[in-house]
């Protein structure tokens, strides 16, 4: 049963498994399912609450536009289709024009069905390609998985989910450290993560061109 629920929330898009603190199992949709949601939104003040300890930047991860492919009979012959969607890039970063992120689909797909879900990897590239760790006053109840918002004086913001956490206590001071990925989202997989699920392909999907 336990290896049936498991392959089913792999080729979900918003399922996850926990195990509760009395050893309870809950598997549920990250979205609509309210047991499952145990992460929290935080928001933070860079300079007061907050101080930046360090950023890494991955231009890896950033494209200007994705492309879906996938066969197509036509009058008994396959041919291939190719479905382009532009990626609204909103950090800092000149991107290629033509740098795009190809996404393989499986064979006879629907044109709406793979549109919509490009629309998704893109909504999830545009945000891409930053993680910064930051240092603050103790914060006990941030866990990995919640949601951050980091705004400066000039009005920037980061908004990500918290992927690690560290809470010190010693002669040095009383302080949590915790490192924000722009490109999670609170309820949405990794990038790598998301195609692997919508294309059914283990391995396949992504190639640059």
């Amino acid at each position: 049963f336990m290896s049936a629920m498991r392959e089913m929330i792999q080729n979900s898009l918003n399922w996850k498994i926990v195990e509760d603190s009395d050893g309870k199992i809950i598997a549920g949709s990250t979205v609509t399912y309210p047991d499952i949601q145990r992460n929290s939104r935080y928001e933070f003040n860079r300079g007061t609450d907050v101080w930046s300890r360090n950023i890494v930047r991955r231009d890896s991860e950033l494209y200007s536009r994705v492309c879906g492919t996938y066969m197509l009979t036509v009058a008994e012959e396959e041919v291939k289709q190719y479905i382009y969607v532009d990626v609204t890039n909103t950090s800092d970063w000149d991107v290629a024009p033509q740098k795009t992120l190809y996404v393989e689909f499986p064979k006879e797909s629907d044109s709406a069905d793979v549109t919509a879900k490009l629309n998704e990897v893109a909504e999830l590239i545009s945000t891409a390609g930053t993680q910064e760790t930051f240092i603050g006053p103790i914060r006990p109840d941030l866990i990995p998985g919640d949601e951050a918002k980091i705004l400066s004086s000039d009005g920037n913001k980061i908004l990500g989910l918290v992927t690690t956490v560290k809470h010190t206590f010693g002669d040095d001071g009383t302080y949590t450290e915790f490192t924000v990925d722009s490109a999670g989202r609170k309820g949405k997989p990794k990038i790598s993560k998301y195609i692997q699920r919508i294309t059914k392909q283990q391995g396949k999907g992504e190639r640059l061109y």
